[in-house]
């Protein structure tokens, strides 16, 4: 008996014609929420910022016109906009700088701040998690972002919910719990009644925060999460079978053909500002990312260290290694630096130097130079 397949719409989009899209996909999918009170989970990490030699794109967050769109469609219901930025971010201070604070005032949406929300207990594979009590009183859509990820491969709808963690949760998911096995598991204890991609510029590289804007003028919907992600890796041209957290289930694209959409997106196992390289193990965790992408705009406004680090990361190749790993990464060819307490025992092996902390701080980032 064959498979049932997950309709799963693509269509062309810009900013300027979301709104009508989205319109049209729920019309293919014959959606209309079924409560009043809506929760609208975007991918809002972390504040994009410009750095002379790269940085965080703008594409590393879901569009504030992309949500804008969304608070039109969705206008006569009660919204909330809800997040957890990444750990160690002032998530308030990424709503208010991102632009999605004043946009709800505009709109008279709620808006939400992950970390400090009411929760309940629910159980899943790995023992108890504690969930917003908005999933409960709320009909909960996903919004992610199309992107590459560092750590694994994608970060698209499953990904996205890690949002909805405690930072505790976050952080075992990383350092106690296999990372894809734990956003597997995530998968199967919440379901979005929709979720709704913004591709329309996605970013690929060495995501989820540094990479390349890469415009694909794509909106991804489906009711089946799992489905949408699939179609997602397809339409960016990433192998499913190298997602630890995806497996194949069969979808049928409404719309535009998966062919006639694709845009092929590059993939890439380290990420690199300059001439510093990052190799971040599964066991890293975006703590340490943040923390180093924090240093390097440190380093910039520095004159104290700004030409020891045009030296040490522009000059020559210095390769930055995170997480728990057993050995050197045969891609490390550079000078050797270890970051994060994760590290600390591949820096005592090999007598490599350490930028310690958990995360490290700006300032022993700087010690780097």
């Amino acid at each position: 008996m064959r498979a049932r397949e997950a309709p799963v719409v693509v269509l062309t989009a810009t900013y300027e014609t979301a709104e009508a899209r989205v319109r049209e996909a729920l019309q293919f999918l014959s959606y209309r929420p079924r409560r009043r009170r809506i929760l609208l989970k975007p991918n809002l990490v972390t504040v994009p910022r410009w750095l002379p030699l790269g940085g965080t794109p703008q594409a590393a967050i879901t569009d504030v016109r992309f949500i804008e769109a969304l608070l039109r469609v969705f206008s006569g219901y009660e919204v909330t906009i809800a997040e957890g930025a990444l750990a160690f971010s002032d998530t308030d201070d990424v709503l208010e700088k991102t632009g999605v604070a004043a946009l709800a005032r505009r709109y008279g949406a709620r808006l939400v701040n992950l970390d400090e929300t009411e929760r309940f207990e629910v159980d899943w594979a790995f023992g108890t998690l504690r969930l917003p009590t908005l999933l409960r009183t709320h009909e909960y859509i996903n919004v992610p972002k199309l992107k590459t990820h560092l750590l694994t491969g994608v970060t698209l709808g499953c990904k996205n919910q890690k949002g909805l963690l405690t930072s505790a949760d976050k952080i075992a998911a990383h350092q106690k719990l296999d990372l894809h096995q734990a956003i597997r598991a995530l998968s199967d204890a919440v379901c979005p009644a929709l979720t709704i991609v913004d591709g329309i510029v996605g970013l690929e590289g060495g995501g989820p925060t540094m990479g390349r804007p890469r415009r694909a003028g794509l909106l991804v919907v489906g009711r089946d999460m799992r489905a949408v992600d699939v179609a997602c890796c397809d339409l960016i041209s990433a192998d499913v079978e190298e997602v630890g957290h995806l497996e194949r289930v069969p979808y049928r694209a409404l719309g535009s053909s998966i062919e006639a959409s694709r845009v092929k997106f590059a993939l890439v196992p380290t990420a690199r500002i300059a001439n510093l390289h990052i190799h971040a193990a599964p066991s890293a965790c975006s703590r340490c990312l943040k923390s180093m992408h924090d240093g390097a705009v440190a380093f910039w406004r520095s004159p104290k260290h700004v030409l020891r680090g045009m030296w040490s990361c522009i000059l020559r190749r210095t390769d930055l290694i995170m997480g728990r790993v057993e050995g050197i990464p045969p891609a490390a060819t550079g000078r050797l630096v270890c970051y994060g307490d994760c590290a600390r025992e591949l820096a005592d092996t090999y007598g490599l130097p350490l930028i310690p902390g958990c995360p490290p701080s700006r300032e022993a980032h700087l010690g780097l130079y």
